[in-house]
């Protein structure tokens, strides 16, 4: 009767905790986070989900789409678990709920190079490539009293195309996408303004899903405690 009861016990205590596989997705344009080459998804966010799941026990399936769309997904339908790498803005936390900050990013307000654009008030009546719900799109439409239009693009890469032909003025967005983007076309640039504060970045999920982000983030927390991490984020 006791070998029995031990035996149970020790049962449990070598059964692995309940796994879950999560289905989240990404954009397809948001180097060097999150983006496609060649159909293959890259990316730091990537490639952070990939040590995710090497640490197990729970696990990330990834897809990926435009950005606008997977927002829409993840709010209205069931199709998506997650989003990975999502900005915790003030609005997007009012509808999302969000894992453990991974890192964060730091938007700037970037011109051409050889642009006579030095300040923000040299922007006045002039077209800007936006970026939504970042901190530094915030400060300069509602704390500053500059005339500025605000358009929006689908991805990065038109944002910088755009300020390449001239079509805008300024483009606002993270300064690693900016680098990257820009660095990939061969354009200079050169940044004028940048948000007084970084946004914090996790994973995003359902505001009224049931799932208890304790294990979610008991797992994060190893990957952020991880050497793979540590090179990483030190790219």
């Amino acid at each position: 009767m006791h070998f029995n009861i031990l035996a149970l016990f020790l049962l449990i205590l070598s059964t692995p905790a309940l796994t879950k596989e999560f289905k989240c997705s990404m954009a397809e344009g948001y180097a060097p986070f999150q983006y496609l080459e060649k159909r293959e998804m890259k990316g730091l966010d990537v490639e952070l989900v990939q040590i995710f799941n090497e640490i197990g026990p729970h696990k990330i399936t990834l897809s990926s789409d435009k950005w606008d769309n997977l927002v829409s997904e993840l709010y209205h339908t069931s199709g998506i678990d997650c989003l990975i790498g999502m900005e915790k803005t003030p609005s997007r936390l009012k509808i999302f709920k969000f894992s453990d900050t991974l890192y964060t990013r730091k938007s700037a307000l970037i011109v051409l190079a050889n642009s006579k654009i030095e300040k923000l008030k040299h922007l006045g009546a002039r077209v800007v490539c936006g970026d939504k719900d970042s901190n530094l799109e915030y400060e300069i439409v509602n704390l500053s009293k500059i005339p500025i239009r605000m358009v929006y693009m689908e991805t990065k890469e038109k944002c910088m195309k755009a300020l390449a032909s001239g079509v805008v003025a300024a483009a606002i967005m993270p300064k690693k996408v900016a680098h990257f983007i820009a660095s990939k076309f061969k354009i200079e640039i050169k940044s004028i303004l940048e948000a007084k504060k970084a946004m914090d970045v996790g994973f995003a999920f359902k505001k009224k899903d049931k799932i208890d982000l304790k294990d979610f983030n008991e797992q994060l927390k190893k990957v952020i405690q991880s050497k793979s991490y540590r090179s990483l984020i030190k790219k």
